[in-house]
């Protein structure tokens, strides 16, 4: 596992792995990834899609453990009012907002779920895990996303 990873994620993702151990289910000796059963499900700022800010997670099925999480967002409340009173966005400013910015994504709010979960997919190796067993509630979208 990588550093950038909270003490707490670690021990999560490390209880995962022991968890099943004790089923003798054992990361692939190749790669070293665990292959583990998953669910996937967000929430967000407001209902419908018309939200501006959510969070997608990844839950360990057996155990409930919640793996990793997004927070996905397609508004900055500080460039918002730097637009409300059209102040210049002047690549000066971008550069010393751009590591404070909230804005880390640009679609729209309908699209904010699945992309959150592509992003949680992408990254699983980075972790040690395979998220290769999915228990969903039928969103086809995320799920051919993820595919």
């Amino acid at each position: 596992m990588d550093n950038q990873y909270p003490v707490r994620m670690k021990d999560v993702i490390s209880a995962v792995f022991t968890h099943y151990e004790s089923y003798d289910i054992l990361p692939e000796p190749t790669t070293g990834l665990l292959d583990i059963t998953d669910s996937y499900d967000g929430t967000w700022i407001t209902r419908g899609h018309s939200s501006h800010i959510g969070v997608g997670f990844v839950v360990e099925v057996d155990k409930g453990f919640i793996i990793d999480q997004e927070v996905i967002s397609n508004f900055c409340h500080i460039c918002s009012s730097r637009e409300k009173r059209q102040l210049p966005a002047t690549p000066e400013w971008m550069a010393r907002h751009a590591s404070s910015c909230n804005r880390n994504y640009t679609g729209t709010p309908a699209s904010m779920g699945t992309e959150a979960a592509r992003r949680l997919w992408s990254w699983s190796t980075q972790l040690g895990l395979r998220y290769t067993t999915y228990v969903g509630d039928g969103d086809s979208s995320m799920y051919q996303a993820v595919q």
